[in-house]
């Protein structure tokens, strides 16, 4: 990954002392930028679900390589929505 977003905490949930994950999928496209972000699974359902999404098609990663040449590559990851002081 040569550029990483931060997701933005949601106002509500911190205010709530809400905290979460979301996993998501995407494409890394030949020229490194990110789209088809989708989430596959999130706890709590929903919270944070646009705050991972938003800062995952903003990240920018270096051209994966296939036989020598740029492809798009499938790849999944998780984000973690904890608030500073727990756990």
């Amino acid at each position: 990954m040569v550029h990483m977003v931060p997701a933005k905490y949601p106002l509500r949930a911190a205010r709530r002392g809400e905290q979460g994950w979301v996993d998501v999928e995407f494409t890394v496209n030949p020229d490194g930028s990110v789209s088809n972000v989708h989430v596959t699974d999130s706890k709590p359902r929903y919270v944070f679900d646009r705050a991972a999404t938003g800062a995952v098609s903003r990240w920018r990663f270096k051209s994966a390589l296939i036989n020598g040449r740029p492809a798009a590559v499938v790849l999944k990851r998780q984000i973690e929505f904890k608030l500073s002081g727990n756990g």
